[in-house]
């Protein structure tokens, strides 16, 4: 029987999405390496989802997943573009993009949530503004059989 509980993990502070690879020359080899900002904020993601998880095993199957991204308005903006923004009149297409956010969470969430982000058959997203931002993703195993275990 699985644990169809969800999960919720909630990340405080300005989203950020998977930062591309780096590359460096080290002798005759190029090294690939990830920036630190990426790593540091995949630790935050990581320690909120074992958090989150409260000892619980891995899930194993099928999970969907629900995001909300929460993106900061700018201080520079009017008090007319800033009500807009809050409102949600004004759409938030800032950087980083959605899918950005979702690589960087379901990237962390790797040994820590679920066994692999391959898990992930379901995902719902948005992004807006806020005065508080965060990104919030709730977690669901799916009541389905996996493909790798038919």
């Amino acid at each position: 029987m699985i644990d169809l509980r969800p999960v919720f993990i909630l990340v405080e502070g300005d989203p950020r999405g998977k930062g591309r690879p780096k590359f460096a020359r080290q002798g005759g080899f190029v090294r690939v390496y990830t920036d630190d900002k990426t790593m540091q904020y995949e630790a935050m993601i990581q320690m909120e989802g074992f958090r989150a998880m409260k000892g619980r095993p891995l899930m194993t199957g099928p999970v969907k997943i629900e995001m909300e991204i929460l993106h900061p308005v700018r201080a520079s903006w009017s008090k007319a573009k800033r009500a807009g923004a809050l409102d949600g009149s004004i759409g938030a297409t800032v950087k980083p993009d959605i899918d950005n956010v979702e690589k960087i969470f379901c990237d962390a969430l790797n040994g820590c949530v679920w066994v692999d982000d391959t898990q992930v058959t379901l995902v719902t997203k948005s992004k807006r503004f806020s005065e508080t931002p965060y990104v919030s993703i709730l977690i669901t195993p799916l009541d389905i059989q996996s493909a790798q275990t038919v």
